[in-house]
């Protein structure tokens, strides 16, 4: 019953992270007219590993021009279309895989209701499903079944809650019950019906604004003003024979507890104006830190390329670098066309990682990159920083020594 797919990703990417103040600005409101309700799934580059951790910040600027995958994964939401779910309110439905263990599970559909209050996930709809318990009691004529089933929830888990900006904050705690028989005769279960319930308590609060730019294959995107939401949710499962909690033999044969965590996970989601998807989003799997990325999700959906006026950085200068290819311990780089005050440099390799920095000595145009010891032979790229710590040139170069 349970589906597992992994996906892999070639990710030649390296995160241009920056913060700096401008006087003035203030944090974006988003209202219920920002969001609207998906017509489809949505589009994003999901890159796994060697990805930089983001921390809140206020009024600051992070740059993902450059990060991307070379293949897209995607969000499932689907316009609703069943009377039931529609007469709730349900606008759209996505598939979940709802786990009872790591090694069991079931799927079920989440149906949420934009509204001016919120985006709510207020109901559940599980298809039939069955399957045999073989792998937990050794008998292949065990089996699990679970009918049909359509419920409207008592208490609706927030997704959003409108309007919200910086320092808002929603939470919410969910009950669910889904109905399952079991025929286990071994364990006395002849057909005996069996509910798994399970609370899903998530909380969001808004930490950090400022504006984003992220890849396009046209350039990158213009700034977008986001709103940095720290989110983080669980369910608390229960499980019951007859009615009354299940007897700890029947527990301990499926690998599961009473009052067990599950769909634990922590991220930040940048979201802006015109999408109810993210821009970005940081994963951090069970971390309650939020220190260490699991994964990293940038979306692909409607995004506006910068025009030229608004990338001057990139159209006003020209850099040379030389040599190239290099010994891997000295680099010389010439800016053509425009002034900056250079302050350090970073350089990673072709993975990302970053393998190299330190100050930089300028004589005008003319930037002098001393990296000590020698990189071994391979690829690199090389990313000049201003004063401020703002990326001011990136440039690729090889190594063969």
């Amino acid at each position: 019953m349970k589906i597992s797919t992994t996906k892999q990703f070639f990710t030649l990417v390296f995160i241009l992270l920056s913060g700096f103040s401008a006087f003035g600005q203030t944090a974006t409101t988003i209202t219920a007219a920002d969001m609207p309700v998906p017509m489809g799934p949505y589009n994003y580059d999901r890159v796994t590993g060697l990805v930089t951790n983001v921390v809140p910040e206020i009024n600051a600027v992070w740059d993902y021009a450059t990060i991307f995958a070379n293949e897209t994964d995607i969000a499932e939401f689907y316009p609703e279309t069943i009377p039931f779910f529609l007469d709730a309110g349900v606008d759209v439905y996505r598939i979940l895989f709802k786990n009872m263990n790591s090694d069991f599970g079931y799927e079920i559909y989440q149906e949420f209701d934009f509204n001016a209050n919120g985006i709510d996930d207020i109901a559940v709809d599980v298809l039939e499903q069955s399957n045999t318990l073989q792998p937990f009691t050794g008998n292949i004529n065990d089996s699990i079944f679970i009918p049909a089933q359509s419920k409207i929830v008592g208490t609706p888990r927030r997704i959003v809650e409108f309007p919200f900006t910086a320092n808002s904050a929603w939470s919410s705690s969910s009950r669910r019950v889904t109905d399952m028989v079991f025929h286990i005769p071994a364990f006395g279960l002849n057909y005996a019906p069996v509910q798994h319930a399970y609370t899903w308590v998530r909380h969001d609060s808004i930490v950090g604004w400022g504006k984003m730019r992220v890849y396009t294959p046209d350039g990158p995107s213009i700034d977008y003003d986001v709103l940095m939401d720290r989110i983080s949710e669980h369910t608390v499962d229960s499980f019951y024979l007859n009615g009354t909690p299940a007897p700890a033999a029947l527990l301990t044969a499926f690998g599961v507890s009473q009052g067990q965590i599950t769909e634990e996970t922590y991220r930040y989601n940048f979201y802006r104006k015109g999408s109810f998807n993210y821009l970005a989003s940081f994963f951090y799997n069970t971390d309650a830190t939020y220190t260490n990325v699991f994964n990293a999700f940038i979306g692909k959906d409607d995004i506006e390329t910068a025009p030229p006026s608004a990338t001057v950085e990139e159209v006003s200068y020209a850099t040379l670098l030389y040599p190239n290819p290099s010994a891997g311990s000295e680099l010389n780089i010439k800016l053509m066309g425009g002034q900056f005050e250079l302050g350090s440099y970073e350089v990673f390799d072709a993975m990302g990682r970053l393998v190299k920095q330190g100050q930089l000595q300028a004589n005008g145009s003319d930037v002098q990159v001393q990296m000590g010891e020698p990189l071994p032979s391979g690829n690199y790229y090389i990313q000049l920083k201003d004063k401020e710590l703002r990326s001011v040139a990136t440039q690729q170069f090889e190594v063969i020594n």
